[in-house]
């Protein structure tokens, strides 16, 4: 039970890492250190947004090998089998439906990113499309990290999901022609990006 333990935040062998939390750190640095080259982050973070979905897409193998990140018991034509401690049980592939999400969005990613309308676009869709997929996803699982009666996860899918649709709405319907951006050009080298 969360809070039993604090140092078993720690414990990375036994788990204590979530998707989340990698993205939430991960774009910290980022910013971080696009700030300091003087480098507007979500300008970075439009060139990345797409391979971030593309390793979530094959990351979420390990879960099938590991046997975890899996849903309810289930009947579906997708389920998968295996053997627990409690004996066989067939369950929803939930780590399958996430890697196969996952790569819709990188492959619709990379689509925007020739069409690229403004700065931010691709890396608020990338938070739109995933924290809603997540959102569904949650709704299956049965090994959610819980707080109280809460799925930790589905309440960070709800905030994002409300936040990037803000910021999307904004930008489409204010910024579209005054911070309007050329699209990403991923064959030439930028010079800013160069330390």
């Amino acid at each position: 039970m969360l809070g039993s333990d604090i140092l078993q935040i720690f414990n990375i062998r036994d788990g204590g890492l979530a998707i989340y939390g990698g993205l939430i750190a991960g774009g910290y640095v980022i910013a971080k250190r696009c700030k300091a080259c003087k480098i507007r982050p979500e300008e970075c973070f439009d060139y990345i947004a797409p391979f971030v979905a593309i390793a979530q897409c094959i990351g979420r193998f390990g879960n099938f090998f590991n046997l975890e990140a899996y849903g309810a018991q289930t009947q579906s034509f997708f389920r998968i089998g295996f053997q627990t401690i409690n004996g066989y049980i067939e369950v929803h592939p939930v780590f399958f439906y996430e890697s196969l999400a996952t790569l819709i969005i990188f492959l619709l990613l990379r689509h925007m990113q020739k069409n690229r309308k403004f700065i931010g676009q691709i890396c608020y869709s990338y938070i739109l499309l995933y924290s809603g997929v997540r959102m569904f996803l949650e709704l299956l699982r049965a090994d959610s990290l819980m707080f109280l009666n809460f799925r930790i996860s589905m309440v960070v899918s709800v905030i994002l999901f409300i936040y990037s649709g803000v910021v999307l709405i904004k930008r489409y319907t204010q910024y579209a022609i005054r911070d309007s951006a050329k699209p990403l050009d991923l064959n030439k080298s930028n010079k800013k990006y160069k330390k």
